[in-house]
């Protein structure tokens, strides 16, 4: 599978910030600034990465837009991201994923691009 990734989070510089990141690691990205938005644009193609907000807004919240992905795709990689700490515990007792508090480092990201990446191989040798 191509190393695609959905970015969904309602402040657009977030978007294209982590657009640029993964670029740099070879990712192909689609954003998203809302919870519609990323439902459509999972249903138009295949994603090996979600990297998803909290705080969507308006709308259905990132944690519940996580779990929603996660029953239409259970092996789905999915990773938080807040500017809050009460975000940040909700997020982790969600167990969707590693939760990343803003603002991120780039390095931070490239860490979690390497894990989806081996994770990625690792179901293609089958282990």
């Amino acid at each position: 599978m191509e190393r695609r990734a959905l970015i969904v989070d309602d402040e657009p510089v977030i978007c294209r910030l982590l657009s640029r990141i993964l670029a740099r690691k070879c990712w192909k990205s689609v954003e998203a600034h809302n919870g519609r938005e990323a439902l459509a644009a999972f249903a138009a193609g295949r994603f090996k990465l979600v990297i998803c907000d909290v705080s969507l807004g308006s709308g259905v919240d990132g944690v519940d837009l996580a779990k929603m992905l996660l029953e239409l795709e259970p092996g789905l990689k999915i990773a938080m991201l807040t500017g809050s700490i009460a975000n940040a515990q909700r997020a982790r007792a969600a167990c969707l994923g590693p939760v990343m508090l803003k603002p991120f480092d780039s390095a931070e990201i490239a860490r979690l691009l390497d894990a989806a990446s081996l994770g990625q191989a690792q179901a293609r040798a089958g282990i």
